[in-house]
């Protein structure tokens, strides 16, 4: 097939996070995409190596609430690209949805690259691996192919055909030492590897968007991937791997430790051509030892730089910063207007903007975000997190991968407790002085689905023991009886306290035991009562 006749590959990117351990150091109102890495935002990097691919045209999806903040990368790369399209997606809280978004406006209509988070980074145009995929697409059951890269470290677990590379096995789980294989894997040539890494990149058909499409409850790549393997003799369907060659450093971000790995490459120059001064808008003057400056267009000379003896290998400064000679610094990012006094330490670690970090303080594989305070002599455990606009006291001691956030504490004991009721109150008085109840009303399924996901974590903490779950739908039952709003919504609330797995049937059971025979609320979730005592039943007669 000539290439003028090959159908083109569209990109997919999505621009935010849906993994919480991220919401210390992103703002409601911010995206993963705007976090700097090596002191250049995450989507530069992005869409640079993208720009170096064949793919011209780019689909970046992203939250409606992070749509504004977005916009400076379109005017900056649209000249990069044939077509640049930002989707804002509604209610957007997962990949999942975002990519139903996509296919419900009919954006994609041909085969896609597919970026599942932004922080992905690629040295590669995978020229190679885009020839191979377009070869095995001849035959149109292979439907995706993921990329791999070798890797020393310890994997998640995938077996593969040996000739072919069709995946036959794909575990995701952290926990390696048990594996639920089938015989099956293992009749004919299979390897099961360890040794490479997922680099977040996969090559789709339309197929997989319309997995998602037609599988609401898919929330990520990983579902996708796992019916098509469970159900590949009923979908007829097949997934590939295809392994970068060891000259290609290819990778994608999940925690912390990886954001702070990848500064490190980044500075090194392993994922080069990606390197600061060819990334983005940003301008950096370079020295030995793999050490950057940032300069604006008036202050091109190396003269106005400052000398420190103790700086490197793999460190880069933005502008305007005041740093004490006495300062010891290696492989980090120090961002714009950062002030670090006289003794101090800083390795392996990324410093955002605005920050002050006093004398005789060490930094170890930690993360600060903007505008953070450590006083003089305070004691930074290795590998912590300090969101924006912490103040660290003087001489403070900070345990190691402690993460710290701004929000203001209780002072006083007596202020956390509060009672079951209190809490639930809290968090519907709340959706309802932002309108929110009101606004749902006439949808509430998607409110249901937003809300769980927004509150399942404190529910689930709060909640473990029945007579935690408990408490919890007796205070649903006060604020039926305490608010005409909610009462409509207060058996989807039961139901979807059970979906979530924040109550179990034994609690829901025993709550509604002990409601008055004349209780309103009793009338209400009936039909859920009803449900699950049937099938209780139907398990009973099924054993």
């Amino acid at each position: 097939m000539a290439k003028s006749d090959e159908a083109t590959l569209t990109a997919v990117v999505i621009a935010d996070t849906f993994d919480r351990r991220f919401a210390p150091i992103v703002a409601e109102s911010s995206s993963l995409s705007c976090l700097k890495v090596a002191n250049i935002r995450i989507l530069d990097y992005t869409l640079e190596w993208l720009s170096r691919t064949e793919i011209r045209d780019v689909i970046i999806v992203v939250a409606s609430s992070h749509e504004s903040v977005l916009e400076d990368f379109l005017n900056y790369w649209k000249d990069s690209f044939g077509t640049l399209k930002l989707v804002a997606c509604q209610n957007c809280m997962s990949v999942g949805d975002a990519i139903r978004e996509v296919d419900a406006r009919s954006l994609i209509s041909s085969d896609f690259l597919l970026i599942a988070n932004p922080a992905t980074f690629c040295s590669s145009d995978l020229g190679p691996q885009i020839e191979a995929y377009r070869e095995r697409r001849k035959d149109k059951n292979n439907v995706m192919t993921l990329i791999y890269t070798r890797s020393e470290a310890s994997n998640p677990v995938i077996a593969v055909e040996e000739k072919t590379n069709k995946l036959v096995f794909y575990h995701r789980s952290d926990d390696s030492s048990v594996l639920d294989v089938d015989k099956g894997v293992f009749i004919g040539d299979t390897l099961v590897r360890r040794d490479i890494c997922d680099t977040g990149i996969a090559l789709c058909s339309m197929n997989i968007s319309a997995q998602f499409s037609d599988n609401f409850d898919f929330q990520n790549r990983d579902d996708v991937i796992r019916e098509i393997i469970v159900n590949e003799e009923i979908l007829s369907q097949y997934i590939h791997v295809d392994i970068l060659p060891d000259n290609v450093a290819a990778f994608t971000v999940n925690d912390y430790e990886g954001l702070v790995r990848a500064n490190r490459l980044i500075l090194q120059r392993w994922v080069a051509p990606l390197v600061p001064g060819r990334v983005g808008s940003e301008q950096f003057i370079s020295r030995r030892n793999n050490i950057f400056f940032a300069v604006s267009s008036e202050e091109r000379s190396i003269e106005n730089l400052p000398h420190l003896s103790c700086a490197g290998p793999g460190v880069i400064f933005g502008i305007k910063c005041t740093i004490d000679p006495a300062v010891t610094i290696k492989n980090s990012a120090i961002g714009n207007g950062v002030k670090i006094g006289e003794g101090s330490t800083i390795t392996n670690s990324i410093i955002g903007d605005g920050v002050t970090i006093g004398c005789n303080v060490s930094l170890m594989g930690s993360f600060i975000a903007d505008d953070v305070s450590i006083c003089d002599g305070a004691t930074i455990g290795p590998r912590c997190i300090l969101a924006n606009k912490v103040s660290i006291p003087k001489s403070k001691v900070v345990p190691s991968e402690s993460v710290i956030c701004s929000a203001r504490c209780a002072d006083d004991e007596e202020d956390i407790v509060c009672s079951t009721s209190e809490r639930v109150d809290s968090v519907f008085e709340k959706s309802d002085e932002e309108g929110v109840v009101e606004k749902e009303m006439d949808n509430t399924e998607k409110f249901f689905e937003e809300l769980a996901q927004k509150w399942k974590v404190l529910f689930s903490n709060y909640y473990k023991p029945i007579k935690n779950q408990i408490q919890a739908l007796i205070a649903i039952e006060e604020f039926f009886n305490s608010m005409a709003i909610f009462q409509p919504l207060a058996a989807k609330t039961v139901h979807m306290f059970y979906e979530e797995d924040i109550v179990e049937e034994d609690a829901i059971l025993e709550w509604h035991e002990s409601l008055a025979t004349d209780a309103p609320i009793r009338s209400a979730v009936a039909p859920i009562i009803a449900w699950l005592q049937q099938s209780d039943e139907d398990s009973e007669s099924d054993e």
